[in-house]
């Protein structure tokens, strides 16, 4: 329902707002749609680049997404900009593991 809410507040406003799709893209993520998700995500950081909950966002879209390396480097661009992120520290971390246990089983797999 949170989803269809935030949708009609994006329909309804005259100007959009970062806030309102980094709120659609948090709501998608607990709906699981990730692709929904990424896309308002985006969409945030087109409209306010430096909103360093957006680039969270697409972080751990991409990280849920199974991409961890991708995700890596949103969540460097979201430190750039608050280096007081836990939420972003703490995911860096496990994202940085995710990565290295790829590598290493595509390693094994040559």
């Amino acid at each position: 329902e949170a989803v269809h809410l935030l949708q009609r507040a994006a329909e309804l406003s005259c100007v959009p707002d970062d806030t309102v799709c980094t709120n659609l893209g948090h709501a998608f993520l607990k709906a699981q749609a990730l692709d929904h998700a990424l896309e308002s995500f985006k969409q945030a950081r087109k409209m306010a680049p430096q909103n360093s909950s957006a680039l969270c966002g697409i972080a751990f879209t991409l990280q849920l997404s199974n991409k961890p390396c991708e995700a890596i480097d949103y969540y460097h661009r979201c430190l750039s900009i608050n280096r007081e992120d836990q939420f972003a520290i703490e995911m860096l971390n496990q994202a940085a593991q995710e990565a290295a246990t790829q590598m290493a089983i595509d390693m094994d797999l040559c």
